[in-house]
């Protein structure tokens, strides 16, 4: 087996090194998750509260 020279098992995560050293996308894509995905912890109660509020309206449970 000869030795990868981009550091990756595939030919697939070759060509993603290519492509990604050519136009570096990485960076770019990088920033858009992090706006999509914040990293403070108080982020998490509200999703915690949205899932919470979803699972009660699709299965009618209420409260009373």
């Amino acid at each position: 087996m000869g030795a990868d020279p981009t550091g990756g098992g595939s030919r697939g995560g070759a060509v993603a090194k290519k492509l990604d050293d050519r136009l570096s996308l990485a960076g770019l894509l990088r920033d858009e998750v992090r706006k999509a995905f914040p990293e403070h912890w108080s982020f998490q109660l509200g999703e915690i509260a949205l899932y919470s509020f979803a699972i009660l309206i699709l299965t009618g449970t209420s409260g009373a």
